[in-house]
């Protein structure tokens, strides 16, 4: 079980009365129950929609876990934790498709103050593996896509959305006046050596959509990129940690990575954006 609760209330998604803990479950006052995971997260999602295909399964987590041990990975949580402002205690991070929680941890180690933090995500594996190895943080099973995040409005001084879902008029509720978004996308260059031998899936222009861009301003904006010569066992996760996987594997099976050669060059190309809130 988790050493913290949440340092912010959760809110139930049937009713929206806070969640109260008892033990290994949060219970609203119109007895709707939710459980903790054994490796520690918060489900919001059982009995409530079919889930059980969506977000990163095991092979895809592992393979995440591998690659954010690599040069580029690092440095770009290194940009994020350096683009972010510094807070008062206890202003907590929010970390939208926070995955194996690797992003939302380091951002929250580096700040000048304590910063506890929560990560949703719609994956089980990811956050077993996230709850298991960051302990100090909380974290929730939902779908920040499609459902209202289950938080009241102006609980968190920061958000992150790392190549994940980027639920504007939700971020924009949730956040306090003076809070920041950072969010972090691929450029056009990223992987660019690895698409000559995969057919990767395509990558967006990086551009603000129209109602983020009409709901929040830019603070600032930045790049995290280089290049690294990378051994084919690498290259093999970092494709398999994307959504090209799946199609991937349903085209060549368990033979697609012999497409990639031994060794190759690769360029690691990430674009970040910090957003503050825009007066309506």
């Amino acid at each position: 079980m988790p050493r913290v609760n949440s340092p912010v209330p959760v809110i139930c998604p049937i009713c929206s009365d806070t969640l109260l803990r008892s033990g290994n479950s949060f219970a609203c006052q119109k007895r709707h129950n939710f459980d903790l995971s054994s490796e520690g997260y918060l489900s919001l999602l059982h009995g409530r929609g079919n889930y059980q295909q969506i977000g990163d399964d095991r092979l895809m987590v592992q393979a995440r876990v591998r690659v954010h041990g690599l040069a580029p990975y690092l440095e770009l949580a290194k940009a994020m934790a350096a683009m972010c402002p510094q807070a008062g205690p206890g202003q907590s991070i929010l970390d939208i498709g926070c995955g194996d929680g690797f992003f939302l941890d380091q951002v929250a180690c580096a700040a000048n103050v304590p910063r506890p933090g929560v990560g949703i995500d719609v994956s089980k594996g990811a956050l077993a593996k996230a709850a298991r190895n960051f302990p100090d943080l909380f974290f929730i099973r939902a779908d920040a896509s499609h459902n209202r995040l289950p938080f009241l409005d102006s609980s968190f001084g920061l958000a992150l959305s790392v190549f994940a879902p980027r639920p504007t008029d939700e971020v924009r509720r949730v956040l306090t006046a003076d809070g920041c978004w950072l969010v972090v996308t691929a450029n056009q260059d990223h992987l660019e050596e690895i698409r000559q031998f995969l057919p990767l899936a395509a990558i967006g222009t990086g551009k603000l959509d129209a109602p983020t861009s009409s709901s929040f301003s830019i603070l600032s904006s930045g790049t995290s990129r280089c290049e690294l010569q990378v051994r084919r066992s690498d290259l093999a996760s970092i494709v398999e940690m994307s959504p090209s996987i799946h199609r991937l594997r349903r085209e060549n099976g368990d033979k697609w990575n012999e497409q990639l050669p031994e060794e190759l060059k690769v360029t690691f190309s990430f674009g970040l954006t910090l957003l503050g809130k825009t007066a309506r």
